[in-house]
Parts: C-alpha cells; sequence; structure tokens
C-alpha cells in the first residue's frame, strides 16, 4: 500500500514532462496537455485505489490528511473540481493543520463562478489562519 502512495506522489510530482509554450502550434500543446492530464487522472486513480482501503483500515493515521490533499489537488489538475472539493474537504477534516484546503476550495469555487461558495471558504481559511498564528 505504501508504495503505491508514493507512486502516486511521484506522479504528482513529476517534472519530465513537456509545458507547451504559446509559441508552439496547437496540435502540439494539445498532445503535451494530453499527457499532463492524464498523468494527473493516473496519480488521482491511484491515491483513490489506496486511500479508500487506508481510510478504513488505519483510520486513525496522522498522515491521512496530507494524502488526501495530494489526491484532491491531483483531481483539480486534472480538471475535476468537484470531486477535488470533496476530497479537499476529507483532508482537512483528517488533519485542521492542513488550512490550505479551505483556500483551494475557495479558489476553485471562484474559478467556477460561484463566488459566495468562494466567500465562505475563504472566510474559513481566513479565521482558521488566525487561530493558528494565535496558538503559535
Amino acid at each position: 500500500m505504501t508504495v503505491k502512495l508514493w507512486y502516486a506522489r511521484a506522479l504528482f510530482y513529476r517534472k519530465d514532462l513537456e509545458i507547451p509554450e504559446h509559441s508552439e502550434e496547437i496540435f502540439s500543446r494539445t498532445e503535451k496537455l494530453k499527457k499532463i492530464k492524464t498523468n494527473y487522472l493516473l496519480a488521482a486513480k491511484t491515491f483513490e485505489e489506496v486511500l479508500k482501503y487506508l481510510s478504513q483500515a488505519t483510520p486513525r493515521d496522522p498522515d491521512l490528511g496530507k494524502w488526501h490533499f495530494l489526491w484532491a489537488m491531483s483531481e483539480w489538475y486534472a480538471g475535476r473540481e468537484d470531486r477535488a472539493i470533496q476530497i479537499f474537504k476529507k483532508s482537512f477534516k483528517y488533519d485542521f493543520r492542513l488550512n490550505e484546503a479551505n483556500y483551494n476550495i475557495a479558489c476553485i469555487y471562484q474559478t467556477l463562478g460561484q463566488l459566495k461558495d468562494a466567500e465562505i471558504y475563504f472566510r474559513a481559511y481566513l479565521k482558521n489562519d488566525k487561530e493558528m498564528r494565535e496558538e503559535n
């Protein structure tokens, strides 16, 4: 299980995929974007397979929040915003220190034009950030 998690993480952080340039022809850019999206979809699928099992087998694992956060990022980068939002919520539920999850949810809602929802999560992010700073 752990090996698969590290594999999914490696897919997420992969640096060897070419980033399309604006000066390239459209076909070349499209092909590069397809490879990138396919990579994120594979990472998301791998995270999902492992974390569904791991969440049930070891529900108190302190790293579950972090792994869910990376899974959510993979979903978001793959263009599956609705799934990303739900998984970001889970990551924050597992680990309240992952306040960036609230910020990312707000950003997704903002790009989707759901400004009221974005405001709710931006406010949650700011509130949690303030509380964490006061504790330190």
